[in-house]
């Protein structure tokens, strides 16, 4: 067993953890310009509806985002 030291550190790492040292894979879907995130919209409520809305909160039956408006 080699004892691991200062001077064979690195060649120790390259040996045991191959992955580390090997150059990295670029991904095809990094890099480019950030895409613009979009919010979705579930339902929206008049002001009046409140209550509505809240109850569709608390059922979970929604997916996006519950619209209050005023």
């Amino acid at each position: 067993m080699r004892r691991f030291n200062r001077r064979n550190g690195d060649q120790f790492a390259e040996e045991s953890y191959p992955s580390l040292s090997a150059p990295k894979a670029r991904r095809p879907d990094v890099g480019g310009p950030p895409r613009p995130r979009r919010t979705r919209t579930d339902r929206s409520f008049p002001l009046a509806e409140i209550a509505d809305a809240f109850g569709l909160q608390e059922s979970g039956g929604h997916f996006g985002k519950i619209v209050v408006e005023y």
